[in-house]
């Protein structure tokens, strides 16, 4: 899968997984950036997997300790990953030089890769409010229906123009009206 399919996957994903980023680095665990173009088939195969990595007692659907359980692993993964990305010398600790190495680049490329550092590590507070919008019923569960019913409704509102894929430029798009509206409040 392309590396740009984070965005509007991220916020499919997120109403499963509640861990995974709307934005994330292209070269994160799971290989989605903001380049590229998604199929809206794609996020419905993606949420199918996930549900069935998330749903560990396979009774068809995911609890909010499922869902927990999910944000932790995947964040440890993502955190392993940084770190591996750091360790240059791949001896398992991170100098001040690797740091700094790792860090330095232009402030507006710093900024960027800080935001999707961020937005990588989750919230759980917004992870839980995502798992209760995805759960239709208000049972305390969401069902593989519910999770592909809402990561449907996320990715049709980020395809603006309704031809079943989103662009890079609609994700930038939607991405900056939903940073001006969380100003606005």
């Amino acid at each position: 899968m392309s590396p740009s399919r984070m965005f509007v996957i991220g916020g499919a994903i997120i109403t499963v997984a509640l861990a995974v980023p709307i934005l994330a680095s292209a070269d994160t665990p799971m290989g989605m950036g903001l380049e590229g173009v998604l199929q809206r088939g794609e996020v419905e195969a993606r949420i199918k997997n996930m549900f069935g990595k998330l749903d560990t007692d396979k009774d068809g659907t995911i609890t909010r300790a499922e869902a927990q359980s999910g944000r932790e692993a995947m964040r440890g993964k993502m955190l392993a990953h940084h770190f591996d990305k750091l360790d240059a010398d791949k001896n398992g600790s991170v100098s001040r030089d690797e740091f700094v190495a790792g860090h330095h680049m232009p402030d507006s490329a710093k900024a960027g890769e800080e935001h999707k550092m961020h937005a990588g590590m989750g919230h759980g507070g917004n992870a839980m409010r995502l798992f209760d919008r995805a759960d239709g019923n208000k049972d305390g569960k969401v069902t593989l229906n519910e999770a592909t019913e809402a990561a449907l409704k996320h990715f049709d509102q980020v395809d603006v123009n309704h031809d079943k894929q989103v662009t890079p430029d609609e994700r930038r798009a939607f991405h900056a009206q939903r940073q001006g509206d969380m100003t606005h409040e």
